[in-house]
């Protein structure tokens, strides 16, 4: 069939037009979008891992507002691989901040996720409550997820588990360290699981 110019020449503008608009998409929408990845890579990119070791506040700020902004917009299942595969990198570099601004960070990154936990646990009875602690702590035995940092917990806190119980776990929470805060992050992410019907 002979080369017809008049037909490939409208196709391979219509192709290009068509891939300038997928990367156009991909342009805008990484903006909005996140991975567990990304958050690393801010992670490790901060200023004073770069050279920058006395970097000013402001600027310290300004880095973590990017970090947390990026963790933000990860998903559930996201958030959790997140923990799972980078908790030691993730540990090290919130043990680099100031005590203001692990406050900060949990603030921004760990407590918007689990409204839905601490709103639920406080309608619920104490004996709800605590059937629904045991189960979660048994299922995440079985399911050999880590569980390091509350064993930590409750090694300097032996009342931890009946206190979340009777007291509920947003004031549990409330009087926890920004430092057990992130340890109870693998408890709050299956007790979410648990309220929200969100299978493994």
């Amino acid at each position: 069939m002979p080369w017809q110019p008049r037909i490939l020449i409208p196709s391979v503008i219509a192709l290009i037009v068509i891939w300038c608009g997928v990367f156009a998409v991909r342009g805008y929408t990484d903006e909005y979008v996140s991975t567990p990845e990304k958050v690393m890579e801010l992670m490790n990119a901060a200023p004073w891992r770069n050279g920058n070791a006395n970097a000013d506040r402001s600027t310290r700020q300004a880095h973590l507002d990017r970090v947390a902004e990026s963790a933000a917009k990860l998903t559930f299942s996201q958030r959790t691989r997140l923990r799972e595969e980078h908790q030691e990198d993730m540990a090290f570099f919130f043990m680099e901040l100031t005590e203001e601004e692990r406050q900060w960070m949990v603030q921004k990154t760990v407590e918007p996720f689990y409204l839905t936990v601490l709103k639920s646990f406080n309608v619920m009875t104490k004996e709800d409550r605590r059937s629904i602690i045991t189960k979660t702590r048994q299922q995440m035995k079985r399911d050999g997820r880590d569980i390091g940092g509350l064993e930590r917990i409750v090694k300097d806190d032996p009342d931890f588990w009946d206190r979340m119980a009777d007291e509920g776990i947003a004031t549990t929470y409330e009087k926890a360290t920004p430092e057990q805060r992130l340890m109870m992050g693998p408890l709050m992410e299956e007790l979410q699981r648990r309220v929200q019907g969100i299978r493994r």
